[in-house]
């Protein structure tokens, strides 16, 4: 016979949801990314003009990435664009 073989695929199931918080954020302060693999997601941080903004990952806690805005910030809404496990989920956060 003929034998068919797919690669393996991992899944997850989670009860929380994905999600930043605290969300709105004040300038300078941390706030969490709830993920499901924390440590190889790679997260950036956009102004919404496109432009790139500096992101510093902190650590893991359970779960979430640690993270905090590096540099002053202007009041209004930003993007974080988070690729993991093969895909791309994009989050609104809000700075105060």
């Amino acid at each position: 016979g003929k034998a068919t073989v797919f690669p393996a695929v991992s899944v997850v199931l989670r009860e929380g949801a994905y999600g930043v918080y605290p969300n709105p954020v004040v300038n300078d302060q941390q706030f969490r990314l709830s993920l499901d693999e924390p440590e190889t997601a790679l997260v950036n941080f956009y102004g919404v003009d496109g432009r790139s903004m500096p992101v510093q990952k902190l650590g893991v806690e359970s779960g979430n990435l640690l993270l905090k805005v590096t540099g002053k910030l202007s009041s209004g809404v930003y993007i974080l664009t988070v690729d993991e496990r093969g895909q791309t989920r994009k989050h609104r956060l809000v700075v105060e």
